[in-house]
């Protein structure tokens, strides 16, 4: 799998091992100045896919995740939002053995 930001949006994309062509590529619902994609997927096949939100230089923000099926769709409505992702920090995503996600930030 990869992640990436194009101009303030992110996008991840499920990755033929073979080719390393795109298998599928999926974006994260709604609008934001999204920065530092992380992704997780789970032994189900479920992704996590978490970014930093309305940083900059020098200036923190929020982090902020999304949670899709193994399908690529959202599975868990809105985006969800933390505030205080310090400065020059990004979060990373975690998938644990017993199938939840962490984000360390």
């Amino acid at each position: 799998m990869g992640a990436w930001e194009t101009m303030g949006q992110i996008s991840f994309a499920k990755l033929d091992p073979a080719t390393w062509e795109p298998a599928g590529i999926f974006a994260v619902p709604g609008k934001g100045k999204r920065k530092y994609p992380s992704l997780a997927q789970g032994a189900d096949g479920t992704v996590l896919l978490a970014w930093g939100d309305g940083t900059g230089w020098n200036r923190g923000g929020d982090v902020a995740w999304q949670v899709f099926d193994s399908a690529g769709r959202v599975i868990e409505g809105e985006a969800g939002r933390k505030a205080d992702l310090a400065t020059w920090s990004f979060p990373v995503a975690m998938a644990r053995p017993d199938g939840s996600f962490l984000i360390i930030y």
